[in-house]
């Protein structure tokens, strides 16, 4: 199957056809101390669950803390609707409660598409005519992970994001392909401006290095392609083909350094030619995927992906996206100006336990996709 991974920005009419909020479902996981300790991490999840609600979004939320904190959650979502706080019922961490959260934000779509062609079949009837129900599109709804402490994501991402799904991926527009999957990319302005130094330093270095992996995974199969399909084009046209080298997420090509408007290319594959690509390209791979920012957003024709992946912590969230590559799913990186809350900065930086943390979760993360690339590389 051919992988697609492109980098886009919403056109205007997309943004006009996505105004549905309703049809947007965030979901996200919790789990904090009663002892104080995450109270200002608490209070930015209460500012989220505020910020959803006021959106009109849907918001799913499964908790594990002990009883008092699950409380306050479940008293932030009152006054929302669409928003609901659920006790963990599945054994283990963050990639058990992610999977659950997924699992009910399905099950709500598909309780609200059952209610909605129910009460289109009732009009229809009352009216006296054929009931003429469509059956909902893939497309219909955006499932949305965020974690719980990104205040400000759910209201960029519904403005610059949601709308992605709702316009043909660049390439693709005579076949109607849209988005299957939605990956934010932090411009690097706000993320070094708002991130603990740390952080921004370790995850910028864990993203390329993670990229290095995705590009030599992926660079074999690359050549084999274009190899064939160059010589099926000689052998068809006479002429040696047209070189299109083109960066799949910041558009450079080798033609020229400058932007170029989206084309088809093949994640790792090099769509149009021979790779390469004076935008950080290297083999149809740009160097600017984003790893480590956390939300992803998807429709429902990927959720089995994440629905079947047993990985727990942060891999929960990064080997289905790979997966999905693999797989040939439409897969599209976008830019978000976001910006960390100030509290988070104060909080960590210069922290010792948070400058293990993230050098635990580069330990942890980096071998498993090594593995998971590897797969690729010699299938």
């Amino acid at each position: 199957a051919e992988t697609r991974y492109r980098r886009i920005r919403p056109s205007k009419a997309a943004v006009m056809r996505s105004g549905k909020w309703q049809d947007v479902y965030f979901f996200t996981t919790t789990c904090y101390s009663s002892t104080g300790s995450d109270d200002g991490r608490l209070q930015l999840a209460l500012d989220l669950i505020s910020e959803v609600g006021r959106l009109g979004c849907r918001l799913v939320v499964v908790d594990a803390s002990q009883a008092p904190i699950h409380a306050v959650l479940q008293r932030a979502v009152e006054g929302h609707e669409g928003c609901a706080v659920w006790r963990q019922k599945s054994a283990g961490r963050k990639g058990a409660a992610l999977r659950e959260a997924l699992g009910l934000a399905l099950g709500e779509a598909d309780s609200a598409d059952s209610a909605a062609a129910a009460a289109a079949a009732a009009a229809a009837a009352a009216a006296g005519t054929a009931a003429g129900v469509e059956e909902p599109k893939d497309g219909g709804h955006v499932f949305i992970f965020t974690e719980p402490e990104k205040v400000g994501f759910p209201t960029l991402a519904v403005v610059e994001l949601v709308p992605l799904f709702f316009q043909c991926v660049p390439g693709d527009e005579d076949a109607g392909a849209r988005p299957e999957v939605v990956l934010p990319q932090r411009t690097d302005a706000a993320f070094r401006e708002s991130y603990p130094l740390e952080q921004y330093h370790s995850e910028s270095f864990a993203n390329a290095l993670i990229n290095g992996l995705f590009h030599a995974a992926f660079a074999a199969r690359k050549a084999a392609r274009i190899a064939r399909r160059e010589s099926a084009r000689r052998l068809s046209s006479g002429s040696p083909g047209a070189s299109g080298p083109y960066c799949s997420i910041c558009g450079g090509s080798r033609a020229s350094a400058a932007m170029t408007a989206p084309r088809r290319v093949l994640c790792g594959d090099g769509g149009g030619g021979d790779g390469g690509g004076d935008g950080g390209d290297k083999d149809g791979v740009c160097s600017c995927v984003e790893w480590f920012f956390g939300p992803f957003l998807l429709t429902r024709a990927c959720a089995a992906e994440w629905l079947h992946c047993d990985a727990e912590m942060w891999l929960a969230q990064l080997l289905p996206v790979v997966r999905c590559l693999a797989a040939g799913r439409r897969v599209v990186s976008a830019p978000v100006r976001y910006r960390h809350p100030a509290a988070m900065r104060a909080a960590e930086e210069g922290a010792l336990e948070w400058m293990e943390k993230r050098l635990d979760q580069i330990n942890a993360i980096v071998p498993a996709m090594r593995a998971e690339f590897g797969k690729i590389r010699h299938s």
